[in-house]
This record gives structure tokens, sequence and C-alpha cells, in this order.
């Protein structure tokens, strides 16, 4: 006899689940990483390391505006923060939708 569980009932429990399912999709890449043959995996890591410095220096960049303490550069740090966010989800959704229908998952 199965026993349910109502998640919404235990947010520790939930949270839980969900770091977890997060570990499991690092591991899954972890593993295709691996898999790679060493050109390709030096090609990854260089572009992985190249947008993490990236990204690291334009989050610098904002933080010496945001302490600049300007209101309107303030402001126009978080609002395009948000919309950057709100355009990443968009696509992000978009390209879930377009790879269910890809012809490469058909059977």
């Amino acid at each position: 006899m199965a026993m349910l569980i109502n998640l919404s009932s235990c947010p520790y429990l939930m949270t839980t689940l969900l770091s977890y399912l997060e570990y499991l999709k690092i591991a899954t890449l972890l593993k295709k990483i691996q898999k790679m043959c060493l050109r390709h995996r030096t090609i990854y890591t260089a572009i992985s390391v190249s947008l993490h410095m990236f990204s690291l220096t334009i989050s610098y960049f904002l933080m010496l505006i945001a302490m600049t303490f300007n209101v309107w550069l303030f402001l126009a740090v978080i609002i395009g923060s948000g919309l950057g966010k709100l355009v990443t989800m968009t696509l992000m959704e978009d390209t879930k939708e377009d790879s269910s229908q890809s012809h490469c998952n058909m059977p």
C-alpha cells in the first residue's frame, strides 16, 4: 500500500526534494562532461570559465553603480535586472515548448 505525502504541508520536505532534484541534474551534467573527449571538455571548460568571469565583471560594475547612492542609477539597475530576468524566463519557456515539438524527439 503506497503512502501519499502532501508536500504543501511540509515545506522542508519540499525544499529537500527540490534540492535533491537539482543535485541529480548537476550529477547528470557532470557525467555527460566526463564522457566528452578531452578536446571538447577543454573547450567547454574554457567557455564556461569565460562566461563566469564576464558575469562576475558585470555584477561588480552594477554593484559599483548602485554604491554611487544615486537613486535613479540604483532604480535603473533594479529595473534592468527585473526586465532581464523576465526576458530570459520568457525565452527559456519558448525554448522548452520548441524542444518538445522538435523533429529530434519524434519516434
